[in-house]
């Protein structure tokens, strides 16, 4: 396969605690846009759908001159914005961007996607000479739950656990890698429901208040509501309460990535 081709990224399920184990690994999560970055006699800087992120952050291209090649790399632009990782910074083209790389899936011995984990981190720390705006993501082994506290204390999104002896499983979500995420509970009033595709998908805004703050996926319509037919949309009266969870907050207020705990005004 040409190095050049796309490679979608593996990607990691949600776990619901983070925990501690000698045959796992665990790195900071970041809040950023995900990137495969590969050098061959070319360089190309993909997002995870594929698409070129070097049209929109031209300056990146320096950062293969941080990497032997050939090489595909797996990884994540961030933006460094008053001394703290921005997600808005980086959607609006502020702040000092960094590659952080935590994969490597080719090198000069070809693909490494079968080979474990511990055998891939070791090729990703041949071929890449950090400094300047590219970094080896850092980790530590075993202690997830230090990691995990150590990160809310920083301010960052999270923490990834990835198992020492697995293979790389391109466009697959699978339990080898699990992520934990800070977040934050909030009653809101659940203001109308939709049905899409068979599911129901809930706008959420703040009690008294009008704007719409989130859109949520709800597995069940809340009691005595009839759920809408598919692809309609139907307002519910106040007083429907629901606590969902959320990482951070636009600057407009809205909430990012907010999921849905319970009807009610506490998590279950």
């Amino acid at each position: 396969m040409d190095p050049q081709a796309f490679v979608p990224p593996m990607l990691a399920v949600s776990g619901p605690a983070a925990f501690s184990d000698p045959d796992w690994w665990f790195e900071p999560k970041w809040d950023g846009f995900r990137a495969q970055l590969a050098v061959t006699d070319r360089v190309s800087i993909r997002s995870r759908q594929g698409e070129s992120l070097l049209e929109r952050f031209p300056t990146l291209s320096a950062t293969a001159e941080a990497v032997h090649a050939p090489a595909v790399l797996d990884g994540e632009v961030v933006a460094w914005h008053e001394g703290r990782v921005d997600f808005h910074a980086l959607t609006r083209g502020r702040g000092e961007l960094v590659l952080v790389l935590f994969d490597c899936l080719y090198d000069r011995s070809g693909w490494l996607l079968a080979e474990p984990w511990a055998v891939r981190r070791e090729h990703l720390e041949a071929v890449v000479r950090p400094g300047g705006a590219v970094m080896v993501c850092p980790g530590v082994p075993e202690r997830g739950e230090d990691l995990f506290h150590a990160t809310g204390r920083l301010g960052l999104e999270g923490v990834v656990g990835k198992r020492r002896g697995s293979r790389y499983w391109p466009g697959r979500r699978t339990p080898a890698w699990r992520k934990f995420v800070h977040g934050e509970d909030l009653t809101v009033e659940v203001r109308a429901l939709t049905t899409q595709g068979g599911r129901w998908i809930a706008d959420v805004g703040a009690v008294g208040q009008r704007p719409i703050l989130a859109r949520v996926r709800v597995p069940t319509a809340p009691i005595g509501v009839q759920p809408p037919p598919e692809g309609a949309r139907r307002d519910l009266p106040p007083g429907i309460l629901a606590t969902v969870r959320y990482r951070a907050r636009t600057p407009h207020g809205q909430l990012r990535h907010a999921v849905f705990r319970g009807y009610g005004n506490a998590s279950p």
